[in-house]
């Protein structure tokens, strides 16, 4: 099996200002390592409590159930929402912004 290079290659795209783009950046990379934190602590939770104690093994063999699936997709969502919800607003009035001149045009 071939091995697939990992680097991307060629100019990134710039959708905003360059600063603006390297802040989202970050912040989409933040969101992501505490929803894996999160996971991983809820598991710790969940392990310790149906063991009295555990090793690292048992947290990497750990698979929550349907219901903790739920509840881990619901706070993730809430965690989503709350890390992006300044951008989601400041799209949306940019959006209606230029609609708005747009129409005047």
């Amino acid at each position: 099996m071939e091995k697939i290079d990992r680097i991307a290659k060629g100019k990134r795209p710039v959708y905003f200002d360059e600063a603006i783009d390297m802040l989202l950046d970050a912040n989409v990379a933040m969101a992501a390592e505490i929803s894996v934190l999160q996971e991983r602590l809820a598991t710790l939770e969940a392990v310790s409590e149906q063991k009295g104690g555990f090793s690292a093994q048992d947290i990497e063999d750990y698979r929550p159930d349907a219901q903790e699936i739920g509840q881990r997709q619901e706070q993730r969502g809430v965690l989503i929402s709350r890390i992006f919800g300044g951008f989601e607003t400041a799209l949306m009035t940019a959006a209606r912004s230029h609609q708005a001149g747009g129409s005047s045009q």
